[in-house]
C-alpha cells in the first residue's frame, strides 16, 4: 500500500493539538511537522532523496484564500511558483495524487484557484492528479475528541477541486451529473 503525507504546521498549537495521534499506528501514514517554509522545503528534500512515493496529501494548516500558513509564514502561488519549482517534488508522485487543503478559505476566490493550479503544475506533473481545498471557515477538532478528534470540519461553504492530466496540465471539470436524466434507462423489450 502507497503510504499517505501528512504535512501539519507545528508553529500553531491548535494545528499541533489537532495533529498528534491523527494517525497513531499507521504504517500507511508519513508525518511531516514544519512550521515555516524552509522546513517544508527541507522536509520535501528529504523525501525526494530517499525515493519516497505517495498518492495522497494531507496539508493542514490555518489558511487565508489562496495561501497556506505556516506559524507566521504564508505559502501561496507566487511562493510557490517561486521556491517549489526549483526542486523534484514532482518525483514525490509518480501515481494519480489527491492532494487535500483542509485549512479554512484555501480555495477561495480567483487566488484560491490560482494557488491550487499552481500545486497540480508543480506536483502532479507525472501522472496528474487532483487539488482540492475549501472555500469557507473549519473548526478543528483536537486529536483526543471521539469520532470527529483530529478532523476539521466545515459545516458551510464549498469545496474547490480541480482535476490536472499528465505535465500537471489542468483537465476541463466533467459534465454536471444530473440524477433525473443521467439516471434513466430504456425500458424497452427484453431490458425490463
Amino acid at each position: 500500500m502507497i503510504p499517505k503525507l501528512f504535512i501539519y504546521d507545528t508553529g500553531d498549537k491548535d494545528n499541533k493539538d489537532q495533529a498528534e495521534g491523527r494517525f497513531d499506528g499507521s504504517d500507511h501514514v508519513v508525518a511531516v511537522p514544519v512550521a515555516d517554509e524552509e522546513q517544508l522545503l527541507a522536509a520535501l528534500d528529504r523525501l525526494v532523496s530517499v525515493n519516497a512515493v505517495f498518492d495522497r496529501v494531507l496539508v493542514q494548516t490555518h489558511g487565508e484564500p489562496g495561501e497556506l500558513k505556516f506559524s507566521e509564514h504564508y505559502i501561496g502561488a507566487l511562493t510557490l511558483n517561486l521556491d517549489f519549482t526549483k526542486g523534484q517534488y514532482h518525483k514525490l508522485f509518480p501515481f494519480y495524487t489527491r492532494i487535500y487543503f483542509d485549512g479554512c478559505n484555501v480555495g477561495k476566490g480567483s487566488s484560491g484557484t490560482e494557488f491550487l493550479e499552481a500545486v497540480g503544475a508543480i506536483f502532479l506533473r507525472l501522472m496528474g492528479g487532483e487539488t482540492i481545498a475549501w472555500e469557507s471557515y473549519g473548526y478543528g477538532f483536537d486529536s483526543w475528541l471521539p469520532f470527529i478528534g483530529g478532523h476539521t470540519i466545515h459545516f458551510s461553504g464549498g469545496l474547490k477541486k480541480f482535476r490536472f492530466g499528465p505535465g500537471g496540465v489542468r483537465l476541463p471539470d466533467p459534465p454536471p451529473f444530473n440524477w433525473e436524466t443521467d439516471t434513466k434507462k430504456d425500458w424497452v423489450g427484453n431490458k425490463m
